[in-house]
């Protein structure tokens, strides 16, 4: 999932690439027999079998390996290609047993646009530090896969035809010289180039699959470019998704700076909310003594009510016995008059007594009837006081 993802937004463009290997500098503890290996997949290229002694410490090679299919993908927006890396093994064998020499890791990226010629390479988990290979890399660009195909046949055809050429004259060479040549020597040669012709015929026959493959891979192709074409919206809206993760990174930021002016906010508010529950608390107490306070207010309205009747009735009364006291005080005023009138007739009675002589009893009768009356007047003068 990952190589999909890094293959988003990317060309795919197919390459030929020739590695020529020119020499190898190495020590050996014996007589080895070595060769230059370049495996990818099921596809294999290598050089032929070079014997190396102790006594030296570099072997000619001078042979091509050629891999005609390599796929590298180039970044749109830079124009950069993708690394790729390959392996180049240099494999051994002594006494009929075998085993890897050591390895050269290739990013085929790097040869693109920058051909080297004759460049010398450590050769990696060797049992001699300082073993060394050259080589010269170039890459050519292969417009389709079907041209990629038939340049590989026509490559491995060539080879196996200067094979077939280099069996024919050694054979007519050994025939012109027989006896002056050792056989053993004839035959060692006649041996290599059969293993050789055998790998040809091996690879020509993995190409000629490939290209009987040619038209699943052209369909697989389709298939790929629309799902490259997908990518690229994928990539697009990746880019999109990226843009807007970088906006939301910074409103974080933003946030996360406020985020102690926010806490403290938040525990003001929470003290103000402490407060106003107090508050409220005390405001409920007042308003259950409002409520008391209520409950005695209309208590004390219906008593005053009640009090505004008896008032209403005491006014009546005041008002009355105020009446009553006006009429009286008119009587009392009557009766004073005719107390004073009275007492002016007993004066003017004991004047008339002095200066008339009437009998005893006329006057006594008189007198008595003024004794009444002033007893009567006395008692209803009293009354009126209380």
């Amino acid at each position: 999932m990952s190589k999909v993802f890094q293959r988003i937004n990317t060309i795919r463009e197919t390459f030929s690439y020739e590695i020529h290997v020119h020499y190898i500098i190495l020590s050996v503890p014996k007589e080895t027999l070595l060769k230059v290996v370049w495996r990818k997949k099921e596809f294999l290229v290598e050089t032929r079998v070079i014997t190396m002694t102790p006594e030296e410490k570099k072997v000619e090679i001078n042979e091509q390996l050629i891999m005609p299919i390599n796929t590298l993908y180039k970044k749109k927006a830079t124009g950069v290609y993708r690394p790729k890396e390959t392996e180049l093994k240099i494999e051994g064998e002594s006494n009929g047993k075998h085993f890897d020499i050591g390895k050269v890791i290739l990013n085929l990226a790097d040869y693109i646009e920058s051909p080297i010629r004759e460049s010398s390479y450590q050769i990696l988990k060797s049992k001699d530090k300082n073993a060394e290979i050259c080589l010269s890399i170039k890459a050519e660009h292969i417009e389709t896969h079907k041209e990629a195909v038939e340049m590989e046949m026509e490559n491995a055809e060539k080879a196996l035809k200067q094979a077939e050429n280099l069996e024919t004259k050694i054979e007519e060479n050994h025939e012109e010289s027989k006896g002056e040549t050792d056989s053993s020597l004839f035959g060692n040669a006649i041996g290599e180039i059969q293993i050789y012709k055998e790998k040809l015929e091996k690879n020509l026959a993995k190409i000629e699959e490939i290209s009987n493959e040619n038209q699943e891979l052209r369909e697989n192709l389709k298939e790929k470019e629309k799902k490259e074409k997908y990518n690229e919206e994928l990539e697009e809206k990746l880019d999109r998704t990226k843009s807007k993760g970088k906006e939301l990174k910074k409103k974080i930021t933003n946030l996360k700076g406020g985020q102690a002016e926010l806490e403290e906010l938040i525990i003001k508010e929470k003290k103000e909310i402490e407060k106003l529950k107090e508050i409220n608390e005390e405001k409920s107490k007042g308003n259950k003594k409002v409520s008391h306070l209520e409950s005695k207010v209309l208590d004390l309205e219906e008593e005053i009510s009640k009090l505004k009747g008896k008032t209403a009735i005491k006014a009546e009364i005041i008002h009355s016995l105020t009446t009553n006291n006006n009429a009286l005080e008119e009587k009392n005023q009557a009766l004073e008059k005719e107390l004073h009138r009275l007492q002016n007739l007993e004066e003017e009675f004991n004047r008339k007594k002095e200066e008339n002589e009437e009998s005893p009893e006329k006057i006594e009768d008189q007198i008595n009837d003024l004794n009444e009356r002033m007893k009567t007047i006395l008692r209803r003068h009293t009354e009126y006081r209380k």
